[in-house]
This record gives C-alpha cells, structure tokens and sequence, in this order.
C-alpha cells in the first residue's frame, strides 16, 4: 500500500480514558525514575569519547590532539588512525555536535537528551499505535522497553537515533511532513549510520507512492522529494566531515571493516536470543505484522540486525542477564520497527480471540515499572562506585601529576573536570615515560569493577609486571575498599 494511500485512510479513533491513564501513569514512573536516578557520569569507553569529543568541538576542531586542554594525543581507543590531519573520532559525529552545543548550558544536562527525547519519543508511538488501530496504551511497551531503559540512561547515540526514527515515523503516518521527518532522520543518520538503511527504505516506500500518483502531483513536489530534501543538509555535513577528516566524503573509520560471515555465526545467535526474549518472539513479529510501514520496517529491522551482527558488534555483561539486555544496542535505530510490529501483533491475537486482560496488563506494566527501576538502580549504583574512585583519585594523586591508568580508570578523566595529564596502559613507552617524569610526578593508577573478576585481574598483573620490568614502581594510597590499586613511578630500570 502507497503512503499517500496510507494516510488518506486515517482516521483516528478517540483515545479511552483507561488508555490515558495508562500513558500518564507510565510517564509519570518514567520521569520518577529519571529524578530518583539521574545519571551523572558514564561507565564506558565510549561514552567518555562522545563526552570529550563535544569538548573539542567547542573548540573549533575535530582533532583532539589540536585542542590544548588534551595533554595525550592518543585520546580514547574509539580515536581512528585514518585521519589525513590526525588521529579523528571514528564514530559518526552528530551526537556529539549536539552534545556540544549543550555544553554551553551545561555538561550535565548531556545525561537529560536520550530520557527527554525518549519519552517525546514515546507519546509519538502512541499515536502511530492509534493511526494504525492498536491499542495506544501498548505505547508502554516502548517507554519501557528494558534496553531503552538502560540505554536512555547513557550517552550512547544509539537510542537518540531509535527515538528520532520513531518521531520522523509519526510526522511521516500522523502528520504527513515529510520533510520535518526528513530532518530527524538526518540528525540520526548523522548520530548512527545504520540509520542510512532506514532513511533509504523510507525514501523508497514514499518514492513508490509518488510514482503512482504522478498524474496529479509532480515527482519533484512529491513526499520522496521533501524527505530527502530533509536529509541533504546532514548528508552534507557528514560529507564534509569525511573530507576533511579522510580525505574523501564517502570514506570513514568504517572503511577499515569489512562485513564478516564470520562474526554473524559469532554475533547472531546472541541478537536472535535477546532479540526473541526480551519481548517473547519479538524477532518474528515483523514477518508477521501488515501494518503501516510493514515492508519497509521489516527490511530495515532484519537488515540491520544482520549488520550489527556481522561486524561482530557484540556487546558483554557482568552476568547472562545484562549481557541479553545490552546485546540490541545496535539495534536501536530499527527497534522501532520490532516494536511497532510486535504491539501490532499482539494486538491482533488480543482481538482474535476476543480477549479481555485488565488484569494481566496492570500486571505487565507493573512488572516493567519494577525492572526499570531495578536497571536504574544497578545502573546508579556502578556510576556511584566509578564517582567515589574519581573522587579518591582526585584526593590521593597531587595536581598537575600525570597518570599511566587502564580502561576503566582512564575513561574517568575529562579536560572540564580534570586537571591530571592521563595516559593510557599498556601503551606507554620508555622515552614517553622519561619525558613525564621530568615534568613531576607521576602515578599508575589501575582498577578492577569486582573483586575476584579473574579476567580484569589477570589484565592488571599482566599490566604491572610489565611496567616492572621497565619502571621502578612502589605501592602507595591503600585504597579503602574501592579496588583501585596506586603506585608510584620512581624511575627508569637501567638496561643491561
């Protein structure tokens, strides 16, 4: 069915007022939980690199080395080599170009974008839900989707990118502009580029619409021509990007992957897994589901999926259930579709068999009220942990010191609240460290996230012999309980 054809049958029903309550009590938990627990740092490496990335482009420049408050050029490992000028962030830079912008509000107000745009977000699903007949109370089930409230706690641009394809889906179903949709969908593009497939599967549904009224409105004045008119301006600016930090406005960090059959055997149960148990059989209900945007949610959502997996993005917990609920964070952009498709097939099989669940439905809503505060909780209380090590850190180490620290130390460090010079371990050579010491003293800082975690134990020994057996190191700040290890750097070993 065209688009076009699409929207001339909408009519919207009314909304129940059992299904406005429904929306405005889960809003209300939502937002409850977001006060409770509001996030004020970030737990990874990649968090911290879209953080100091927004740093630096305030300062006029996409390279981190050209920007005076980064002593290291080395930066964070999501920093590229491919750079023409430089070592450049990797990852697609709209987010955080956005980030930067709120910098001059304030750096803390980056942790309000994902749950504020989410819940916008949410109340446009609902009304996707009404255009296409279903229930809008199931918008629920979107608000709090486990993965959304994990990840709408972070600076990841994956669920910005989900919650600005599910808006351009409602301008596109509820509001026919498709060039405000066009405009959202840059924005993610820019922030995602998996989110190229979706724009390219709705440009070609609002092209096969155009076609076949053609006769009434020219092709240049059509829905296709006003979406990707939207999508020129970040289009563009992405192009620029490439040129300016490639070389050329088709290449990227990304160049450097390839596709991988291998990682699609390695990756893709594990997405088939979450993807299926999250939501009981949410991977099959786009097959399933005939509703708006069927065909081209079905191909975005399944094609990602295969890409996510076949890069071998995958992503690892401290148990089973973390690692099923942070798997599909790579596919966020498309997690739209899987949700649309499952309430709208849930949805059919209710009315089916003439169903009737109040009950089970307050039960449901409840229970994810409860993991979502359960998330959040656990979420808050690592982020408070990484804060107590930063304060200790900060107490413990002398200003103006440099510090040799691993991953999980080194991603605390930030030019807006640090002044430490930081590098990271093991890539720290001998002329470097010599240069170090000779602008005062200077620290190896190492943390492990448990205590008996024997991989991050074995990494940190392997770390400190190695620095032993060119450093001369002596233990010093006993840690209180917070599993950080400090020593000292004395000096050089002499070579014999």
């Amino acid at each position: 069915m065209a688009i076009q054809e699409q929207h001339a049958a909408v009519s919207l029903p009314p909304v129940k007022t059992a299904d406005r309550r429904w929306l405005l009590a889960a809003g209300a938990a939502y937002l409850l939980l977001l006060v409770i627990f509001y996030p004020t740092l970030y737990t990874s490496i990649d968090e911290a690199s879209a953080f100091s990335m927004a740093y630096v482009l305030r300062h006029g420049t996409i390279f981190p080395a050209h920007t005076p408050a980064f002593h290291n050029a080395e930066f964070y490992p999501s920093l590229s080599p491919l750079g023409v000028h430089g070592r450049v962030y990797r990852f697609p830079i709209g987010f955080p170009l956005l980030l930067s912008a709120l910098s001059f509000i304030s750096w803390r107000a980056f942790f309000l974008v994902n749950p504020l745009l989410h819940l916008t977000a949410a109340a446009c699903f609902a009304w996707i839900l009404r255009a296409n007949r279903i229930p809008p109370r199931y918008a629920v089930l979107y608000l709090l989707f486990p993965c959304f409230a994990l990840f709408t706690r972070t600076l990841f641009s994956d669920a910005f990118a989900a919650s600005l394809t599910t808006i351009a889906l409602y301008l596109l179903l509820c509001r026919r502009r498709p060039l405000l949709a066009g405009l959202c969908l840059g924005l993610a593009l820019l922030s995602r580029s998996t989110s190229l497939i979706v724009a390219v599967a709705l440009l070609a549904a609002l092209s096969a619409g155009d076609w076949k009224s053609r006769t009434q409105i020219p092709l240049w004045k059509g829905q296709a021509a006003r979406l990707l008119l939207g999508l020129l301006p970040f289009l563009a600016i992405n192009w620029v990007y490439n040129f300016y930090a490639f070389g050329s406005p088709f290449r990227s960090a990304y160049s450097a992957n390839a596709l991988s059959w291998h990682g699609l055997a390695e990756s893709g149960p594990s997405y088939a897994a979450a993807l299926l148990l999250i939501y009981p059989g949410m991977l099959l209900a786009p097959f399933f589901y005939r509703g708006a945007f069927w065909r081209e949610g079905l191909a975005a959502a399944i094609l990602v999926t295969l890409v996510a997996a076949s890069y071998n993005e995958s992503t690892f917990g401290n148990n089973a259930l973390q690692t099923l609920l942070s798997t599909p964070r790579q596919v966020l952009p498309v997690m739209p579709f899987y949700l649309l498709a499952f309430c709208g097939v849930l949805s059919s099989l209710v009315r089916a068999r003439r169903l009737v669940l109040p009950k089970l439905e307050i039960a449901i809503g409840i229970g994810l009220v409860v993991v979502s505060a359960a998330i959040a909780f656990q979420h808050q209380k690592y982020l408070k942990t990484l804060q107590a090590i930063h304060v200790e850190i900060q107490r413990s180490l002398p200003p103006r010191s440099t510090v040799y620290a691993n991953k999980d130390v080194y991603k605390l460090f930030q030019p807006v609240w640090d002044h430490h010079i930081t590098r990271e371990l093991p890539e720290i050579g001998t002329a470097q460290c010599r240069a170090d010491l000779q602008n005062g003293p200077v620290f190896v800082v190492l943390y492990s996230r448990s205590r008996g975690f024997a991989g991050e134990d074995m990494v940190n020994a392997g770390i400190i012999q190695d620095m032993q057996s060119r450093f001369l190191l002596a233990p010093c700040f006993v840690s209180s309980g917070s599993q950080v290890q400090y020593y000292r750097v004395l000096g050089l070993k002499r070579s014999r």
